[in-house]
């Protein structure tokens, strides 16, 4: 069995995920912004420490936006690199805690009109999402989510400003957590990207159809989608 053919059956977008990325984000996101209008033409990625390797690097030189990433582990207090064709991206030291995405929103002049906020944090990730202010309204997020959670389950782990992660199965929050915050926020699911991502795209925002996970899926269907070992196998560039 083909699980990246039969996976897309249900999340049709993973029929664009490309051999070169790290998991295959770069196709997806092309793809995405592909059907969804340009606004701000910027991205704002926490959890990663620079472009290369960033869930939105590709997408980002590809089509010369701005864009910014933060994470406590960033080499350098702040770091700007101009890009090809007019592009830019900030690399900045900050922790990004559920009390203050806001303000660091605020501080490095994020766009209220942003066109792709990326959250992955292994663990305050709804909390980050659920407590940013109703301002800032991107157009697509992609949130880490924990596939180990059975899907008709709403959990998260209580907001830490101090957790860090332990490398074991005890991390972010559930799909069903996760869709409610979204349906609360504006937003509704177009994407299972395997066990890693959720993809929500802000209501108002015309999309196709035939690109949209099913839904509902059922627990065999969602434990088929985010199955971690062919999840791995399939779309994880080997040596990366």
């Amino acid at each position: 069995m083909n699980w990246l053919t039969e996976a897309s059956k249900l999340a049709p977008l993973l029929a664009h995920a490309d051999a070169e990325s790290h998991a295959g984000d770069d196709g997806v996101l092309e793809r995405v912004f592909t059907a969804v209008p340009e606004r701000a033409r910027f991205a704002v990625e926490f959890g990663q420490r620079g472009l290369n390797g960033a869930t939105v690097g590709a997408l980002v030189r590809r089509r010369a936006w701005k864009a910014l990433f933060m994470d406590v582990e960033a080499p350098e207090p702040a770091i700007d690199e101009l890009l090809e064709g007019g592009g830019q991206v900030r690399v900045v030291r900050e922790t990004v805690t559920p009390d203050n995405l806001t303000a660091l929103f605020e501080r490095h002049h994020v766009p209220t009109d942003l066109d792709c906020l990326v959250i992955d944090i292994d663990g305050n990730d709804l909390w980050v999402w659920a407590g940013l202010d109703e301002r800032y309204q991107p157009s697509l997020v992609v949130i880490e989510f924990n596939a180990h959670v059975d899907p008709r389950v709403q959990a998260s782990l209580r907001p830490d400003p101090d957790w860090r992660y332990a490398r074991t199965r005890d991390y972010g929050a559930s799909y069903a957590a996760l869709c409610a915050v979204a349906k609360r926020k504006g937003y509704r699911l177009v994407h299972v990207h395997g066990c890693w991502n959720l993809y929500f795209l802000r209501e108002g925002l015309a999309w196709p159809a035939d690109l949209t996970v099913k839904q509902p899926l059922s627990v065999d269907e969602f434990r088929f989608l985010t199955d971690t070992e062919m999840s791995f196998d399939t779309l994880v560039r080997k040596g990366a």
